[in-house]
């Protein structure tokens, strides 16, 4: 779902979804961008603790620039049937002794541990370095945050902007959109008893927000 900026009846700047209309033509209907596919289409992996996360695409697909902008669904089940290419190889062959486990010459009895691969042969591609730490971090995987958390977050947000607001219109009633105005009429002491006015007033609206915030936290 795209999003794009908007401003609600106070002002404050929001974000809301875009909806984009279906095609008419049954041809285009057929045809959807490759991120709606991976969003929609994509494999997923059980993880131990019951969560599930998407299995991404092959990288050459990803990074095929000849890839149409569009595609249909044989074409995206066709990217998902694609192997690993080399550059997603887990292992490789040592390119220091070439598979062999050591380096020298042999024949004369002057050969020694391969100093890259300590005898194994194979070394870890940078694909294979990542899946490790995938594996490692499949163990406990963590949530980064959840719905009850996002609902928070909204839930501060909107106190937030209805604090600004109201800062806003308290600024407002004390003279606050005239200030030019007040200094010539009034010189240093009208502003300096806007500027206290005004902070105090402030400083209970700041209060109320945070006494507010306070009083989620306890609910939850």
């Amino acid at each position: 779902m795209a999003y794009i900026k908007t401003r609600d009846k106070n002002g404050n700047r929001v974000y809301e979804p875009q909806y984009v209309p279906t095609p008419r033509n049954p041809e285009e209907r057929r045809s959807f961008p490759l991120s709606y596919w991976r969003k929609t289409a994509l494999d997923r992996i059980q993880l131990p603790n019951g969560q599930s996360v998407a299995v991404d695409l092959p990288t050459v697909v990803l990074t095929d620039k000849d890839r149409p902008a569009r595609i249909d669904g044989q074409d995206f089940a066709a990217m998902k049937r694609r192997g690993l290419t080399f550059a997603q190889a887990l292992l490789v062959d040592c390119p220091e002794c070439e598979s062999l486990g050591y380096v020298g010459d042999k024949d004369v009895g002057d050969v020694e541990l391969c100093p890259l691969c300590q005898g194994i042969g194979k070394i870890v591609t940078h694909f294979g370095a990542e899946l490790i730490k995938f594996l490692q971090w499949l163990d406990s995987p963590s949530i980064v945050i959840d719905e009850k958390g996002v609902a928070r977050m909204n839930k501060i947000g909107a106190l937030r902007r209805e604090a600004a607001q109201k800062k806003k219109e308290a600024s407002k009633r004390l003279g606050g959109d005239n200030l030019d105005w007040m200094k010539q009429q009034g010189g240093q002491k009208a502003l300096a008893e806007y500027t206290e006015k005004a902070g105090k007033a402030f400083q209970k609206i700041d209060a109320e927000l945070e006494a507010a915030i306070a009083a989620l936290d306890e609910k939850s």
